[in-house]
């Protein structure tokens, strides 16, 4: 099953109820992380359209947001990330 990094930024409607529509959503996927404020991992069957489509069809995006879905593979490197997200990245992720 693909992994993919979102990351997003809310244009005018920066409310924390925006964000926990966000966060809602994802916590559907299979398997989720949330290692900075705007960018998330998640793992889903989904294809990288079909994300921003269920993002907008739950209310947690609109037309006025930006968004960058991409397939990744899970290979690279992180720093100054905080627990949890910091040992679900070193369970997954493959540094070089």
């Amino acid at each position: 099953m693909p992994w993919y990094v979102v990351s997003y930024d809310l244009r005018g409607n920066e409310s924390q109820e925006a964000y926990e529509r966000i966060g809602k959503a994802w916590r559907t996927a299979t398997d989720w992380c949330k290692p900075l404020l705007s960018h998330w991992i998640v793992e889903s069957p989904l294809t990288a359209s079909q994300i921003i489509d269920r993002l907008f069809s739950v209310g947690a995006i609109d037309d006025d947001d930006g968004l960058i879905v991409l397939e990744t593979s899970m290979r690279g490197q992180f720093r100054r990330i905080q627990s949890p997200a910091v040992e679900w990245l070193r369970e997954r992720v493959t540094t070089f």
